[in-house]
């Protein structure tokens, strides 16, 4: 208004007017703009739109402050008027400076504006006093002087505004520092009132102590166990207060070295109550180090831990008297086996010479039973020793090659007068094509074999027991299934599960029908599970179905060795050659017994009672081959057969005679130096056997031994064979020994 007032008096009311209209139409349209752009802000309007109004509309009220200066610099007649017009541009310069902080674009426009209209103003100004070169001097220093002013004030207002807002920065992150130090301050509080209320009440001893393991606090728990109030424990060292006679020195040295070198330490220690009375303490020592790295304070935890190795003591001593016990069981099972084996061994022989010596009908009937019943006890004798290895886990498995169809074929006969004794018809069919090689534990296979075709003929009466077999692809080899069925009243629903427990058969009824210990099937399931297979009872297919189906799986793999050049020879016919046959067997009826199987050879026997002797023997004569007991006094066989073969002496077949028939015995009599092995009770082929063999110069011992049940051939059979129905006796022998 007063640059409107002075061009009014100083040009004329027109000029004055219009440099008035020309200020408030300038003002109007930017102060209309902000306030539209506040509201639109306020509606999602995108921002930069509308900082790009404001800032036109800011350059459009510079524009017309500029014009407005212009006119009073212009057409004002003398300097004065001139100055004031330069000191309005200065003063809307510095207006413009306070918004260069918060508005900086439209600012920067306005100060634009303002020096272009110095500018215009300063040259006009020279223009019009030319020739004067004062006054020329005059206008530019005013303009300078001004514009020098505008740059230290905007200046000043922007280091002063910046100066606060770093100043306002400051005392936020310090607000916030601070804040978050009385939080943690806070929270340390809690942790540690939480820490303290734990350690005082916990039921482990905790002590704390200084560098110098001087006891600075200690919890409940510790006077609780040890019997030490804290008045008594401050001040003293643990070790000072708690070891004793029988405490390890050295486990008190090792805590002190993990407090110097400030690692953790955890051991078991020795230490006493007050009462003089010892415990045994879990301790976890953990120095703890300050900033500096130095140690100020430990913690040690301790629980009490005297019950937990009175226990393990307890324990330990326990599993020592198990394992004693089981050693001394295995001992004493093998050492009766043998003791067993021995005299039926003898039974078993003498039956035999008895049904070969052309007894009359009712003598030969009478060794039949005799030898039958001595069998039925070694059936019994063997289960229980398997069932022994079994339960020991030293039951070996040994893998050959062997052919499925030939095993099957081989059980199938040797069953087939049990069947026909009792009228029953037995049949075998081939669903699929068996492999003609396979490897698998062929003598447990036919174990097992021989124990479901036994019970299925035991417990049948009349009708047909068949046995259905099969492979199917697994992995490179195959999955053998048989399936055993018999006609008869089969298993009570309840007791199918019973069956296979040891000891268990499908009712009392059947024990006192047929006999037997309950230890077949059991044996029978974990032998299967041992060749990758199982046992199961199949449920009947109806309410009306008789009978019972058990159905056995076992895993064949491929014969990748393919048949095997060296077999066992069947038992032959023909007469030995001339032998001379030395046997070391301190039983004297063993001895007898072997004497009888060779009376008709044209052999040479020499008999000694000991591996001794036999060695002295050797060293005298040259015996082709030497039948050894593996348990015998003064010198067993393994030993005597060790010495044979460390000397420059002649070097003898070594045939093994035991009645320990396990992996295990023939691993031993391989190592020794045996060339072959016989278990007891001897039967005179397969002793026949053993000698030609060792005419011929065959290793009937191995580590890869011919198949022990199939014998190298063809598998030429049909796909189902039937054995006819034959009359004969109802006595229900069986040489199973084992119900369900």
């Amino acid at each position: 208004m007063i640059g409107v007032a002075i061009l009014w008096v100083s040009v004329s009311g027109t000029a004055a007017s219009a440099a008035l209209a020309i200020a408030i139409s300038g003002e109007t349209i930017e102060g209309l703009v902000l306030v539209w752009a506040l509201r639109a802000t306020k509606h999602g309007r995108p921002f930069d739109r509308l900082h790009a109004i404001a800032t036109c509309a800011g350059a459009l009220q510079a524009m017309s402050l500029s014009a407005c200066v212009l006119l009073l610099a212009i057409l004002a007649p003398g300097a004065s008027e001139r100055l004031i017009a330069l000191i309005f541009l200065m003063a809307a310069a510095v207006n413009a400076g306070f918004a260069l902080t918060h508005a900086p674009t439209v600012s920067k426009v306005k100060l634009g504006m303002f020096a272009s209209c110095a500018l215009i103003a300063l040259v006009w100004q020279v223009h019009s006093v030319r020739g004067a070169p004062v006054s020329t001097a005059m206008a530019i220093l005013e303009v300078a002087v001004l514009s020098y002013l505008v740059y230290t004030f905007v200046s000043f207002v922007v280091r002063a505004w910046r100066r606060r807002i770093e100043n306002e920065h400051a005392l936020l992150k310090g607000a916030e520092a601070l804040d978050k130090t009385v939080r943690d301050l806070r929270a340390s509080q809690e942790e540690a009132q939480r820490l303290a209320l734990v350690a005082s009440q916990a039921n482990d001893s905790v002590i704390e102590t200084d560098p110098a393991r001087r006891i600075t606090w200690v919890n409940r728990a510790f006077t609780e166990i040890t019997g030490y109030s804290l008045e008594e424990a401050l001040g003293k060292r643990p070790e000072d207060l708690l070891d004793g006679p029988d405490t390890n020195p050295e486990v008190s040295h090792a805590f002190t070295q993990a407090v110097r070198l400030a690692t953790p330490h955890r051991a078991e220690v020795m230490n006493y109550r007050k009462d003089g009375s010892q415990l045994w303490m879990d301790v976890n020592l953990v120095p703890i180090a300050g900033a500096d790295g130095k140690v100020e304070r430990v913690v040690s935890i301790e629980r009490d831990v005297t019950e937990m190795r009175r226990q393990a003591e307890a324990l330990a001593e326990a599993r020592d008297k198990a394992e004693a016990a089981a050693r001394a069981k295995a001992s004493f099972l093998a050492h009766m086996s043998h003791e067993i084996r021995t005299p039926l061994d003898a039974i078993i022989g003498m039956a035999d010479l008895l049904t070969e010596a052309g007894l009359s009908e009712q003598h030969h009937e009478e060794a039949m039973t005799i030898r039958n019943a001595s069998e039925a006890l070694l059936k019994i004798i063997n289960d229980i020793l398997d069932l022994s290895r079994l339960g020991a886990d030293k039951l070996m498995m040994d893998p050959q090659s062997f052919a499925p169809a030939s095993c099957l074929r081989e059980v199938m006969t040797m069953m087939r007068p049990l069947a026909q004794e009792k009228g029953l018809r037995l049949d075998m069919t081939h669903e699929t094509q068996l492999p003609d090689k396979a490897v698998a534990d062929a003598g447990r296979l036919r174990q097992v074999l021989v124990n479901l075709l036994g019970n299925a003929i035991k417990f049948t009466e009349r009708g047909t027991v068949s046995v259905t077999a099969s492979v199917r692809p697994h992995g490179d080899g195959w999955i053998l299934q048989v399936i055993v069925r018999d006609s008869d009243v089969g298993v009570p629903p309840e007791r199918a599960a019973a069956i296979f427990e040891e000891f268990e058969q499908g009712d009392a009824d059947t024990t006192r029908r047929f006999g037997g210990t309950g230890l077949g099937l059991p044996i029978s399931r974990a032998l299967a599970r041992r060749m990758g297979g199982d046992i199961v009872l199949i449920e009947p297919e109806g309410p009306d179905a008789t009978g019972a189906t058990f159905s056995l799986t076992v895993r064949l793999a491929p014969d990748r060795r393919g048949i095997t050049p060296e077999t066992k020879a069947a038992a032959s016919t023909s007469a030995l050659p001339r032998l001379h046959i030395l046997l070391a067997e301190d039983n004297a009826t063993n001895r007898l017994l072997v004497a009888r199987f060779l009376q008709d050879e044209a052999v040479t026997l020499t008999m000694v009672e000991n591996g001794r002797r036999a060695i002295e023997i050797l060293s005298e004569t040259s015996p082709d081959v030497v039948l050894m007991d593996m348990a015998m006094p003064e010198m067993d066989g393994l030993a005597a057969t060790r010495a044979i073969r460390a000397s420059d002496g002649p070097q003898p077949r070594i045939i093994a005679l035991t009645a320990n028939a396990s992996a295990d015995d023939r691993a031993a009599c391989l190592s020794a130096g045996m060339d072959d092995f016989l278990s007891k009770p001897l039967r005179k082929p397969e002793l026949l056997a053993a000698l030609a063999r060792a005419a011929g110069g065959q290793k009937g011992l191995s580590p890869s031994g011919g198949d022990t049940v199939s014998r190298p051939g063809t598998r030429d059979e049909a796909s189902k064979w039937i054995s006819p129905p034959a009359s004969g006796t109802t006595s229900g022998r069986s040489i199973r020994s084992s119900g369900r």
